[in-house]
């Protein structure tokens, strides 16, 4: 992730307060023609995504829904800061509840084919936190359960371990065997440790 300005991050704790601050952030990524500083700012959202004292800030802000539609804008670093903070904050229930019932998924499978090991990380992050029974209609499709037999067998450890902690906790043996006969919903990347920078949400406290 680009480097946090130390200046902005000073100003943003003995400056304005938190939601001015957050609202300043906003305001900058959606005015701003600087390619560079959208990608800072939405870095730093994304941060900030991962703290439940923000999630309020987050909410009136409308942050989530600004992170889900920069999954479909700008080139695919962008878009792969925009899923990392959506799998920073899906684990907060309002969120979850918000992100599913308002294209989430369609939005991270939108850039799961991207050859980048970044997107393909935090979009099993996302995944891992988004899962819910009450939404079948993607957890149990068995393209979607094909999609992560597939990507169980990465030759990347971190890939490998997150779709393996997926199928293993969320999966029945009925659906892994249903998954076998089905194309996964989306192509597979190749990936290797050349496929662009990985980018990972947050997950020190």
């Amino acid at each position: 992730m680009p480097k946090t300005n130390k200046n902005r991050e000073r100003k943003s704790k003995k400056g304005p307060d938190r939601l001015e601050y957050l609202s300043q952030l906003k305001s900058e990524f959606e005015e701003s023609r600087s390619e560079g500083n959208k990608l800072q700012v939405l870095g730093n959202l994304a941060n900030f995504a991962y703290d439940p004292q923000n999630y309020g800030h987050l909410e009136l802000l409308e942050i989530p829904k600004l992170f889900i539609g920069s999954c479909y804008d700008g080139p695919p670093i962008r878009r792969e800061f925009a899923i990392g903070g959506i799998a920073n904050c899906c684990g907060y229930p309002p969120f979850k509840t918000f992100f599913l019932e308002n294209g989430v998924m369609e939005a991270i499978f939108s850039n799961l084919s991207t050859p980048r090991i970044g997107i393909t990380i935090n979009s099993l992050c996302a995944f891992i936190f988004l899962f819910d029974v009450n939404y079948p209609n993607y957890f149990s499709d068995a393209r979607f359960i094909s999609m992560m037999v597939k990507f169980r067998e990465s030759p990347l450890v971190q890939i490998r371990n997150l779709a393996e902690a997926f199928v293993s906790e969320f999966c029945t043996a009925d659906q892994i065997q249903a998954s076998l006969c089905v194309s996964p919903i989306v192509e597979i990347p190749v990936l290797d440790s050349t496929s662009g920078e990985s980018v990972q949400p947050n997950t020190t406290g």
